[in-house]
């Protein structure tokens, strides 16, 4: 069962952002996600790497995918 937990408890609001994002799309391209918020690579990069870390996200299936590890309230 994946761990539930609320999107108020996420501070970063670019973190929130991406979340809901996957919730919308169920998974998305690493790359997408930085254009999709008009953000530079490296900012996305820093952004995805600590909601994997997080375990809010995950690689699907060892690809480029992004999708999430958690239950959104």
């Amino acid at each position: 069962m994946k761990q539930s937990i609320n999107l108020i408890d996420v501070e970063n609001r670019e973190e929130r952002n991406i979340l809901l994002l996957l919730k919308e799309r169920e998974k998305v391209l690493y790359g997408n996600i930085p254009m999709e918020f008009k953000l530079s690579a490296l900012r996305g990069s820093e952004l995805i790497l600590s909601l994997i870390s997080k375990g809010y996200i995950r690689h699907v299936e060892k690809s480029s995918f992004l999708e999430l590890n958690v239950e959104l309230k």
